[in-house]
């Protein structure tokens, strides 16, 4: 019509006449054309005598004719240019999430229409995007974006990408299709590259890329918030977004694109990230994001007041709550602050109700404090919490406070004055001296002592407590503090106080043996209270015993006395610097009880100088050690009693040293009940043994003494050997032949003797006593020698134990350490028992601690590169005349087995001679053989000739991974199957195989072998080149439940029960997208002959393993057992549980819902737990019952669970400890019930 509009315009500008030879003007607004033919003179008779007048129209024909041709020109080119420029008014998007995205429509012959979908694809796509925006776009169809009204007035559109409008693409007009308005086609656009989300009309999804011409995903190693917002910002969405963890949209498919992204957040699309294209991900690593948009205020639920409750912030359609995690004080003053309260107290309760993918929870809140809004704050998605976070609001806060159920005005529960409500506060480990003395000092009093009291279940029950108050000691009140926890105080218990008028109160010594020592009471507020022994050390003693004028003390743990004042509450945790004038001044604690039922005591003496004696001794210079002090004879016991110990007590009596010594028993006073000195911690320097007390005792299991000796030189002999450089050590030690204890004995003690003997080196020995030849004479004790000494008497020793539990210490001494070792009783001249040259003497090694390091040492003197540990049976008939050597412990270096940590014995009792096979190379060929496919079946090594197999004893996922890739395959399962056929005499299996995982072959393994396999199993492997953990269950009744199938080489396998089965129920049915799972115990395949090997159980640690392919592998035997691992899934934990035959909806017998049929739970080991889980599962935080034999009546159908137990943090019963979901033999009387409020 424009073009019209300037013809008639141009005609209103020429002469009337001239308009007459017009003859023709088509003018439908879209195409003008004027054609002009010779013109028909229709002037009057008159005016065709007139040849100059007609020779004059001729001519301005001719140049009218020229200016209309012009006219065309400028017309078409101002229809081009218009269409283009006018090329926004003619198309829009409707019905999207942003201006970007949305259901095409365009504006034609004066109307609004859609575009049909068919034929409808990116360069269409990009096409409309690029004349919006001047963006790429991703093209949707089957009206993604909702149905259109109106006509459909272009179909079958067929750009291709280089237009500059929708219109000039090819297309079928509005009269020429069969469209309605189910396939409407729409467009999101942005720049490239192209991104969708999995859950694009819920602003979330599994992050996708349009790269290469093919979707494919992201994979979440290093992805964080700042790139999901960038995500977000390129659909136009918001510009938060948060990252969801993975598997939380399930798996994506095809290529995975991108990886390691590293956006800082300013970038406008993901191109303008760094981010690598290779990567060793698998899809159930992909990214996802959730977009964060314009939100409401939060919200407070399941609280007791308006002003409390867990915090709910509303994120695009649905209610999230929050986790706990970074949960704070400054988070608490955001979300309150946002509610129009002035601020908060942070509160953590456990989380009640569902879990699963569909339960999404904001976690990691970290708010600065001046944010307006949580979602300002999240750092992350979560789809599970231990516990949630809440709040306490509050308007304004005086610090009111007051104590309350106490026995006396100055004791008792603290309540605080928050919005006209007393509330109390819980009493963790938080609750402490500093707490203490604020509440105290709010009430007018100097301090106080804190005193965590057990929850009380009724009173202020509904009513939340205030959190764990964390004070300096400076604030005026506690609402000053910090704060953190939860405000149920259902662990914690309750914060109380004992405050106190003044610092300086009495202290007195009770129920002691005299004046000086006894029983710890403190006079405060008109009352004597004792003191508990925790922490109870030195410093406290010295406090009290110093306030009392003395110059120190030593302290004492007692059984709690029943007499005296046990009704009141204690003083506990007392912990003082030791310069405080008063057990006040220190750190403390209350309580009604003591921990361990033990009260602190002390020995308090005038000064440290304690005189020492012998008693019980056989001579002046040895004997059981007793003190004086304050003129009664106390003894010692022989707790951590060391050299350092006995050298201060000999030195105290004339001695230049000593050896601790320890008897069973305690030394004899005169008076029983006189306490012992304890715990002795001398370091050699001191003058007395009181500088080194510890502590005191009022018994002892073990007596302390001494063994003093004049000169540090010791005279060594050996005894009862067969040979003169081998026997049982004795030292001389004040004129007396004294044996050695052995416990302990090891190569430093056999070296500092046999140097003392004149030899290079030794090997200690060790045995139980068989002979008693110096009866009476007190032995030696441990000696603990680095190996350098010049005296026995110079090493350390320790005498914590008494020596008559042990053996008689004994030495084989040599003169050289070369160590020459042959082989003998072996079928080939490379293998056999093991033999070494000692002094000319040829002595067999005992198995204990024999392994590859000893092989290789071995094998490597008599010329090999190396050895497998074989193990021969010891004769029983044999009688050692010498003395052999056993618990060898090489590290690998070594050039002779005389280097390694080893001992002697008379002969190996019980167990085998330590052999070797040696090798001069061994590259360990591997085969599987006996299997139901190629790439399955026993493994056999090629060694020496042989083939020789693998016992499956240490056999495990590492062994069956190395096995596997030096077969080609990309890793393994490992097997076990019994051994099932014959093998020659001579031949000898590898006997453990013990792989890290990343050798390139077994032969680089650690191994040992033997000639049997004890287990009777043999060790196997199922190898595969594909193993993406995919799952389906089969043999079910549903779809949700049945037997687990993994798919391996393209072959579905069972997998045999066992492993962790709770875990791994709930990692199987997760990875097929529902919330949780329990596990169900199945009966394996009548005809296992004809079916593939079964899949060992799974081990899945943490149950939130994205696939059973990323769980350990457990030991099997091919299911023996007869049971394959069976799972039932749920989506809502609801849907599996429910109480029948109660009064009211909230009690009743607990049913589980298991295999399609509703059965009940067997009462053993249902208690509070059990009942507390069970109802917090149901969505209940109140109260609970548990209730058995039936309470609620006798169920029908299978008992599924017996024997549960549960810790009480649990999300629901099924992930407690129960052995598997089998039906039980559990009588009907024992039907398990629950009340819940």
């Amino acid at each position: 019509m424009v073009v019209y509009h300037l013809l008639v315009l141009l005609l209103s500008v020429m002469p009337i006449e001239n308009r007459s030879f017009v003859n023709g003007l088509k003018h439908d607004g879209l195409s003008p054309i004027i054609s002009l033919e010779e013109p028909v003179l229709l002037t009057s008779p008159t005016d065709r005598k007139n040849k100059a007048s007609v020779r004059a129209n001729k001519i301005e024909i001719s140049i009218l004719k020229r200016q209309i041709q012009e006219q065309q020109n400028f017309i078409r080119n101002l229809q081009e240019k218009s269409e283009a420029g006018l090329g926004k008014m003619n198309l829009r998007l409707v019905n999207g999430n942003s201006s970007r995205e949305g259901r095409v429509e365009v504006y034609k012959d004066g109307v609004w229409g859609t575009v049909c979908d068919n034929g409808w694809d990116f360069n269409d796509a990009k096409v409309v995007c690029k004349q919006l925006f001047g963006l790429d776009g991703i093209p949707y169809s089957h009206a993604y974006f909702g149905q259109g009204t109106g006509l459909v007035l272009m179909d079958d559109v067929r750009c291709n990408g280089t237009e500059s409008s929708l219109l000039q693409c090819d297309h079928i007009d509005n009269l020429h299709h069969s469209c309605d308005h189910s396939k409407d086609a729409g467009v999101i656009c942005m720049k490239a590259p192209l991104i969708r989300l999995s859950k694009q009309k819920e602003f979330q999804g599994r992050v996708e890329v349009y790269m290469n011409n093919t979707w494919g995903t992201i994979c979440d190693n290093g992805w964080s918030n700042i790139d999901a917002s960038v995500v977000c910002r390129t659909l136009g969405y918001s510009e938060q977004g948060l990252a969801v963890p993975r598997t939380v949209f399930g798996n994506g498919s095809g290529p995975i694109h991108l990886d390691n992204v590293q956006c800082i957040g300013r970038e406008t699309g993901l191109d303008d990230c760094p981010y690598s294209e290779t990567h060793s991900c698998n899809h159930s690593e992909d990214a996802g994001v959730l977009c964060i948009l314009p939100s409401q205020k939060p919200r407070l639920v399941n609280g007791s007041t308006p002003d409390e409750g867990l915090v709910e912030v509303f994120v695009n359609d649905r209610w999230l709550r929050v986790c706990n995690n970074w949960w704070d004080r400054v988070d608490s003053n955001v979300t309150c602050r946002s509610l129009g309260y002035s601020g908060g107290f942070q509160i953590s309760l456990p989380m009640v109700g569902e879990r699963g993918n569909d339960v999404w929870f904001l976690d990691k809140m970290d708010c600065n404090g001046d944010e307006d809004s949580l979602l300002k704050c999240a750092r992350s998605v979560s789809t599970g919490c231990s516990y949630e976070a809440g709040v306490i609001c509050y308007q304004t806060l005086n610090g009111q406070v007051r104590i309350g159920n106490g026995s006396s005005s100055d004791d008792g529960l603290v309540e605080v004055m928050v919005n006209d409500r007393w509330r109390r506060v819980c009493g963790g480990i938080r609750w402490g001296s500093p707490e203490a003395n604020v509440t105290c000092r709010r009430l007018g009093f100097p301090g106080g002592i804190p005193v965590p009291i057990p929850n009380q279940r009724h009173g202020m029950k509904d009513i939340w407590h205030l959190p764990n108050i964390e004070c300096r000691g400076d604030e005026a009140t506690l609402l000053d503090c910090e704060a953190s926890g939860s405000g149920s105080c259902s662990e914690e218990g309750e914060a109380g106080v004992i405050c106190y008028p003044s610092s300086k109160s009495a202290i007195r010594l009770v129920v002691g043996s005299s004046p000086h020592e006894g029983l710890v009471e403190v006079f405060m507020n008109h009352q004597w209270r004792r003191v508990c022994d925790t922490w109870w050390g030195t410093d406290e003693a010295n406090v009290t015993c110093k306030s009392l004028n003395y110059s120190g003390g030593i302290p004492v743990s007692v059984p709690t006395q029943t007499k005296g004042g046990n009704n009141l509450w204690k003083l506990t945790h007392t912990r003082c610097e030791g310069n405080e004038n008063s057990l006040l001044e220190c750190e403390a604690r209350g309580t009604r009880r003591c921990r361990r039922d033990e009260d602190a005591g002390v020995i308090c003496y005038p000064s440290k100088k304690g005189e020492v004696r012998l008693v019980n001794g056989d001579s002046p210079d040895e004997g059981l050690v007793q003190i004086l002090v304050n003129g009664h004879w106390r003894g010692v016991c022989a707790h951590v009693w060391d050299k350092n110990d006995a050298d201060v007590a000999c030195r105290s009596i004339g001695f230049i040293g000593g050896l601790p010594i320890s008897f069973p028993g305690t030394s004899r006073n005169s008076r029983e009940h006189i306490w012992f000195f304890n715990r002795m911690d001398c370091d050699g320097n001191e003058n007395s043994l009181l500088e080194c007390a510890g502590w005191g005792s009022p018994s002892c299991r073990n007596s302390a003494g001494v063994i003093c000796y004049k000169s540090s030189t010791a005279t060594v002999r050996l005894v009862d050997g067969s040979l003169p450089h081998e026997g049982f050590v004795e030292v001389l030690v004040n004129g007396r032949w004294r044996s050695v204890c052995d416990f302990l004995w090891d190569k430093s003690e056999a070296k500092v003797t046999c140097g003392l003997l004149g030899y290079s080196g030794g090997i200690p020995v060790t045995f139980p006593t068989q002979r008693n030849p110096n009866e009476g004479i007190w032995r030696l004790p441990r000696m603990e020698c680095r190996g350098n000494e010049d005296s026995l008497l110079k090493c350390p020793a320790n005498a914590d134990f008494p020596c008559n539990k042990y053996g008689e210490a004994g030495v084989i001494c040599y003169h050289t350490s070369n160590g020459t070792v042959r082989l003998v009783n072996g079928s080939l001249p490379h293998e056999g028992v093991v033999e070494i040259l000692v002094n000319g003497r040829w002595r067999t090694i005992c198995d204990l601690g024999w392994d590859k390091n000893s092989a290789d040492i071995t094998c490597r003197r008599l010329n090999y590169s190396g050895g497998i540990p074989l193990k021969f049976p010891s004769p029983r008939n044999r009688r050692e005349e010498i003395w052999g050597l056993q618990y060898l412990r090489c590290n690998g270096n070594e050039d002779s087995l005389l280097k390694c940590n080893l001992r002697g014995i008379d002969g190996c009792r019980h167990h085998d001679d330590a052999g070797v096979s040696c090798y001069k190379s061994l590259n360990a060929t591997v085969r599987l053989v006996n299997g139901s496919s190629p790439h399955e079946g026993v493994v056999e090594v090629f060694a020496h000739d042989q083939w020789r197999g693998i016992c499956n004893s240490y056999w495990d996922k590492s062994d069956a991974h190395v096995t596997c890739r030096s077969l080609g395959y990309s890793g393994g399962i490992p097997v076990s199957v019994p051994t099932s056929y014959e093998r020659k005499e001579e031949m000898w299996f590898f006997s453990k195989m013990d792989c890290k995982g990343n050798e390139e072959s077994l032969s680089e393994c650690s191994s040992e072998a033997s000639k049997t396999c004890n287990t009777g199993k043999r060790a196997g492997a199922l190898c595969y080149d594909t193993f993406n953990g995919t799952v389906r269950l089969a043999d079910g009744i549903s779809p949700n439940e049945g037997k687990v199938e993994v798919l391996v080489n393209n072959q579905w396998r069972r997998i045999c029960e066992g492993g962790s089965e709770e875990k791994n129920a709930i990692v199987a049915c997760r990875s097929l997208g529902y919330s949780g799972g329990v596990p169900v115990s199945l009966s394996s395949s009548n005809d296992r002959k004809n079916l593939l090997w079964l899949l060992p159980p799974m081990d899945c640690f943490s149950r939130y393993e994205s696939s059973l392919l990323n769980c350990g592998v457990s030991r099997f035997d091919r299911c023996s057992s007869g049971q394959e691992a069976g799972v039932h899934c749920y989506h809502k934990i609801n849907e599996m549980i429910r109480l029948v035959n109660g009064t009211s909806s909230n009690e009743g017998r607990v049913e589980v819902f298991i295999y399609g049929t509703w059965g009940t739970v067997c009462d053993y080991g249902w208690d509070d737990n059990e009942a507390l889980v069970l109802c917090r599962s149901l969505g209940y935080s109140g109260d609970y019952t548990a209730q058995k034999s039936a309470y609620f009546g006798q169920g029908s159908g299978t008992a599924w669970i017996r024997r549960i137990r549960c810790r009480g943090r649990e999300s629901s019963i099924f992930d407690c400890s129960y052995p598997g979901i089998r039906k039980t033999n559990c009588r009907r009387y024992r039907d398990a019930g629950v009340r819940c409020k």
